[in-house]
Formats: structure tokens, sequence, C-alpha cells
């Protein structure tokens, strides 16, 4: 909003997708660079389910976490271990946001396995980024992929692989070749767009999504950082190798 030759904020939203997933943990650095370089293969689809950060501004040196449910607030520094929100908390602090009013709507439900707080990390990062350099462009793509999975994953927060944050910010249908190169802008992995020529719509008549209601165990930090047994691999490839013609069949309609 223009007014009297300044500009102001008056509002930033940003909106994430969920996504399945399949080949899991192959995307976890233990596991792809256990194995070949570009071996390990995960694949994923966007659902429309969305997490959906908006920021409008507050009192002056005042945080506050709105939901349908509940309201929070932070005055002065903001401490991750006593909010509900430990990791919007700490992309906050981290990158000096020090006031606002920050709606968080979710239709994903928690626990489902289906990205939520990856979406949510990827989201808080683009709107931290929005506030301080305007939109992200698609060349900062891949720097808030590996800012959010550091959030997630070296606070101690949770355990994930790097898709969860990859699948939030590409959307679509993709598959990922892991630990695929020593050049390039993404030299930790390789994308392939594997949305099947008919498109989105026509492809949603085909995926049948079931939710069983059972929540998944919430994975800590650390079990990630060791490398895959010699007696797995074989099992491993074996995986990214049915996930790579998971991927090849969707891309060819079949």
């Amino acid at each position: 909003l223009r007014d009297l030759g300044r500009w102001e904020i008056i509002s930033v939203r940003v909106s994430c997708p969920a996504r399945v997933d399949v080949g899991n943990r192959l995307d976890y650095p233990s596991f792809f660079l256990s194995l070949p370089a570009g071996l390990a293969t995960t694949a994923n689809i966007a659902v429309e389910l969305r997490t959906t950060l908006t920021y409008s501004p507050g009192k002056p040196g005042c945080i506050c976490f709105v939901t349908d449910s509940m309201t929070e607030e932070h005055a002065g520094d903001l401490d991750p271990s006593t909010s509900r929100f430990p990791i919007l908390s700490a992309v906050l602090r981290h990158f000096g946001v020090t006031n606002g009013v920050f709606k968080i709507e979710s239709q994903i439900p928690p626990g489902s396995g289906l990205g939520g707080s990856g979406a949510l990390t990827v989201a808080a990062i683009g709107l931290a980024r929005a506030l301080h350099a305007g939109s992200p462009k698609e060349q900062d793509r891949s720097t808030i992929a590996l800012l959010a999975h550091f959030f997630e994953n070296w606070l101690g927060f949770s355990s994930t692989g790097f898709q969860d944050q990859l699948a939030a910010l590409y959307g679509g249908a993709n598959l990922w070749n892991w630990g695929a190169g020593l050049t390039g802008d993404e030299p930790l992995y390789a994308r392939t767009d594997m949305m099947p020529p008919c498109g989105s719509d026509e492809f949603s008549n085909h995926l049948l999504l079931c939710f069983t209601g059972h929540s998944h165990p919430r994975n800590r930090a650390g079990e990630q950082f060791k490398p895959l047994p010699s007696g797995e691999l074989r099992q491993w490839n074996k995986v990214a190798q049915l996930t790579q013609e998971f991927g090849t069949s969707l891309k060819g309609a079949d």
C-alpha cells in the first residue's frame, strides 16, 4: 500500500501443498550417500491440502500466532521452546522478524505423514524472504529447501529427508535422483517432472488417496545420521528401482 509517498506492507500470504511419496527415506543423506550417486530415487505428488501462513503488521515488539482454535502472543525475544510452533518461532527469530500477526491455516491432518511440518517451514522461510527482500524467485528454491531442511532437522524438531521441503516448493509430480553430481546449481539432486501428458486434472481422476486416520510416529533428529549397513544396500537398491519404474509409468500415463 502506497500512502503519502512511502510503501507499507499490509499483508503477505504464503501457501504450500501437502504431498504423498514413494521411496521414502532414500532422500535422507545417510541413505543416498551410502548408494552410488544418482541411484537413490524418490517420487512425490502434491495434494491439494494446503498450509497457509499470512502476515499482517502488529504491535511493535510483539509476535502473535493465530489459528482457528487458539492465539499465542510473545513479547520481546521469541523463544521456540515456549511456543506451540517451535519451527516457525525459530525461523522468525533467526531472520530478525520481531513483530506481526501470523495466521496459520492448515488443511493437512496432523501426524498424517503428508509433509505438514515441511510445508509450514517452507512457508515461514518464504514469508521471511518476502518481508526482507520481496517475493521469492525461481532461483531461490534450492536455498529455501536447504534452509527448511536445516531448521527441521538440525535444531532437533523432527527427522526428515529433503523431499518434504522440495514437494512444498515445487508442487506437481516429480521424480528425484539423489547424489546426482558434483556440478550444477542443485548438486544434491536432479528433478524430473513426472506429470503425465493429460495434466493434473485428468490425473486426479485416476488416483484414489486414502488416509487411515492413524498418526505416524514422530521422528526425532539423530536417527538419520548413520550410514546404511552393507546388508541393507540391496533392499534399498530395489526400492530405488521400483520408484524409478513408478515414475516412468506415471509419466507414460500407464
